[in-house]
């Protein structure tokens, strides 16, 4: 976390990390395809993925039931099966094949973003308070951190875990256990990530937000200074039809979702049916992914650690604001009305298609302005961004 901008991220030797998220929870157990994806993530610009250390099946598609569904899997984080696991003894076959992603992940700068359990997806886990529990989370700790790409999450949707006592308790282990202090968050747990008594043993949020996607975010900004993570806004349905979770939207919705997060101050997690889970096919490229780098590419190159939310300096879309030196607007439909009176000096204005890329100049002021999105955009949405000339 910056400590000089709490809602950002930086890099042990200061530099920016602006945080691009792709979840793929069976990234491990895809075999050879992981490759396919990781080189996919690495050209799109995703820096940041959420992935299991284990997750047994999913009950979308349960059993093998094609070539491209790759659960449940054949080896085991424990000797013995799932069915009949001896947790007294962990499996070194099965973490040395993690440890084969976790280095393709490292070696191409993305972090790994470890969801130590989940507890949908059938998984026989050790009980709960038990010596072969702790046995697995020390574990997991010495074997992973050493990575320098290791971001630690308590578990997939964390508030399953009804104890929160165990859940604290285990979060300090791992805490305790890290000698290199690798950030720590618990995926979707409101109840223990509003508790200003538990949550002081995490450093930033990870929520998933289905709806109220702005709203939400400046909730969490509000309640604490920590960087904010949407990593499950929506579902983007795979080229390829296949039995995946019930939800699923066009790559157009789920664009439009990501960028409703990063303009509320968010951080946001791609979400894609056919490299989610178990059911696993990343060819062809899914149409999203080049789409959401766009995000990336926009909003890097400006100050964001220092831009704000501000919304009331426009009605249109939403606003992110460095006030009187940078804006960014992000416009659905075809007209905005910004209030650029606080701008000092000259000024240099863009509009951006968010589905091509394509960009178009705008001369601006500083005055309270309307302003057309260019016809040549069509449906597409788009971005605005006026910055303050270097001579202004």
């Amino acid at each position: 976390m910056d400590p000089a901008n709490p809602h950002h991220f930086i890099r042990e030797d200061g530099s920016r990390h602006f945080l691009l998220g792709y979840e793929s929870d069976w990234l491990w157990g895809v075999g050879e395809e992981m490759h396919t994806l990781i080189n996919q993530m690495a050209a799109r610009g995703f820096n940041h993925v959420l992935v299991n250390i284990y997750g047994h099946d999913t009950s979308w598609s349960p059993g093998k039931k094609h070539q491209y569904d790759f659960g449940p899997p054949t080896v085991f984080p424990w000797e013995g099966t799932n069915a009949a696991p001896d947790h007294s003894r962990l499996n070194p076959a099965f973490f040395q094949h993690y440890d084969s992603m976790m280095r393709a992940l490292r070696d191409k700068g993305i972090v790994a973003h470890i969801m130590l359990k989940v507890y949908n997806k059938k998984v026989n886990w050790p009980a709960k308070w038990s010596a072969d529990e702790e046995r697995y989370f020390r574990y997991v700790t010495a074997r992973y951190q050493g990575f320098q790409n290791v971001v630690w999450d308590f578990a997939k949707e964390a508030y399953y875990e009804k104890d929160e006592r165990l859940q604290s308790r285990l979060t300090d282990l791992v805490r305790s256990a890290d000698a290199y202090h690798r950030l720590f968050t618990a995926h979707d747990d409101d109840l223990y990530s509003w508790d200003g008594e538990l949550n002081r043993n995490l450093d930033f949020r990870t929520d998933q937000q289905h709806t109220d996607f702005a709203e939400s975010i400046a909730f969490e900004r509000a309640m604490r200074k920590w960087p904010v993570v949407n990593s499950e806004f929506g579902y983007e349905r795979g080229v390829d039809k296949f039995p995946t979770y019930r939800t699923e939207h066009d790559w157009e919705e789920q664009l439009r979702r990501g960028y409703l997060v990063y303009f509320a101050g968010g951080y946001g997690v791609y979400y894609y049916h056919n490299t989610a889970w178990d059911v696993f096919k990343p060819e062809p490229e899914a149409p999203g992914m080049t789409r959401f780098e766009r995000i990336r590419k926009i909003l890097e190159p400006l100050p964001y650690w220092r831009m704000e939310p501000a919304n009331e300096l426009a009605f249109g879309g939403p606003c992110l604001a460095l006030r009187g030196e940078v804006y960014a607007f992000y416009v659905e439909g075809a007209r905005l009305t910004a209030n650029l009176s606080q701008l000092a000096g000259a000024a240099t204005a863009e509009w951006i298609n968010t589905w091509d890329g394509r960009q178009v100049p705008v001369k601006v002021d500083a005055s309270v302005m309307k302003l057309t999105k260019p016809e040549v955009f069509g449906k597409a949405p788009a971005v605005l961004v006026v910055r303050r000339s270097s001579g202004g």
